[in-house]
């Protein structure tokens, strides 16, 4: 198993799973590389699917750019300590002031504060918004069970109500306002409509995201070092193997999240948060930058390949394999079932109170605890 010094235990465990083999039933021979063996229990053929065409790479290239850049999407962590969660802990009030919304901020951006005000931070990358569920478990102590990661999906960058929290640095004098670059603020509260998808930190352990030894001489990787190691077993990826096997190992690791979650954000969103890439049209390459400060030119096929493999582990390992389209279905028809035999229920028996507020209340929390707990089971 490569293990370099320092690096996360999850991430590790899921480079050396698709690139050795460690542990999985099938082997698929790179042709290109025969010394490189790939593995899924997620491919019942045991053989790599035919890549998909190219046509233009760089319009395949465009069109996987713009997927990301179409899609407006946050994270957040908070958990029952967190002072604000999804809505802020000072409570709304009405629509901000700019002084108001500066006096706020100004509060917010000092960790050590300990007033509550009305504004709820997101960030606009994956690395930052798992770490911290891990330090709060792993540094604070928290409960897997009690700390939530939220996807939040706005219609624009920055619609009413949401700022750059770069922008409200500058505005108030922070001498290094590039620290905010990634994160994002929310007037008094996350709509509810915004919010795609909540999965606990327990439930990505449960599914093997493991980082308790994400640490240097018994201290946390800071998010650069952090980031700085995933690129470094990208790239050995990558060399080793090839850039199709990188798609893998990302699609591997938004697939703990599960399949109600933005998963083709978060694999491409890894690689970008660890990566650093830069388009040339002209040349017909793109230029990446890995842990070691060297650039390295890569042709546009290198991404028509992560593509293909980020879709291959995605969708024909996964969600249009037919034994999850089949268990799917079946939830579905269970989930619709229930909920009309609880309204059955409801609407026969009138000696059963469940009318009153409370009783209605923790009647539907526990239904949908139970619909929950189904949907976790198989990988939803």
């Amino acid at each position: 198993m490569l293990l370099l010094s320092g690096v996360s235990v999850w991430w590790s465990n899921i480079v050396s799973t698709y690139v050795q083999g460690k542990g999985w039933p099938r082997e698929i021979s790179k042709p290109h590389n025969p010394s490189c063996t790939v593995v899924s229990q997620y491919n019942p053929a045991g053989t790599r699917t035919n890549p998909k065409p190219y046509g233009t790479k760089a319009r395949i290239l465009g069109q996987q750019q713009s997927h990301m850049a179409n899609r407006t999407i946050f994270t957040r962590v908070y958990s029952k300590s967190s002072a604000a969660q999804l809505i802020a802990a000072k409570g709304p009030k009405g629509t901000l002031s700019h002084g108001e919304l500066l006096a706020e901020f100004q509060k917010h951006a000092y960790k050590s504060n300990q007033e509550a005000t009305a504004l709820v931070s997101v960030s606009d990358r994956i690395i930052d918004t798992v770490k911290r569920a891990l330090d709060k478990h792993y540094t604070n102590g928290e409960s897997p069970e009690d700390i939530w990661i939220a996807f939040i999906e706005t219609p624009t960058k920055t619609p009413p109500g949401v700022h750059a929290a770069n922008g409200l640095a500058k505005e108030s004098g922070f001498p290094r306002p590039n620290l905010f670059c990634h994160e994002y603020i929310f007037e008094w509260a996350i709509p509810e409509e915004y919010v795609l998808h909540t999965v606990s930190l327990q439930i990505l352990m449960d599914r093997g995201l493991d980082w308790e030894k994400y640490s240097t001489q018994n201290r946390p990787l800071s998010t650069k070092d952090l980031r700085h190691q995933i690129a470094n077993e990208l790239q050995h990826t990558s060399s080793v193997c090839s850039s199709w096997d990188v798609g893998i190992v990302l699609a591997s690791f938004a697939r703990l999240f599960g399949a109600r979650a933005p998963l083709s954000w978060i694999a491409y969103q890894l690689f970008y948060d660890c990566v650093w890439t830069e388009m040339d049209p002209e040349q017909q390459v793109v230029r990446l930058k890995f842990a070691n400060e060297n650039i390295e030119i890569v042709d546009f096929e290198f991404f028509c390949d992560l593509d293909d493999g980020v879709d291959t582990a995605l969708n024909d390992w996964w969600l249009a394999d037919t034994s999850f389209f089949l268990r799917h279905k079946a939830f579905e028809d269970w989930r619709v079932a229930m909920l009309c035999d609880t309204n059955n229920f409801c609407e026969s028996w009138h000696d059963v109170d469940v009318g009153d507020t409370v009783g209605k209340i923790l009647w539907d929390e526990a239904l949908k605890a139970t619909i929950e707990a189904e949907a976790v089971m198989m990988g939803l």
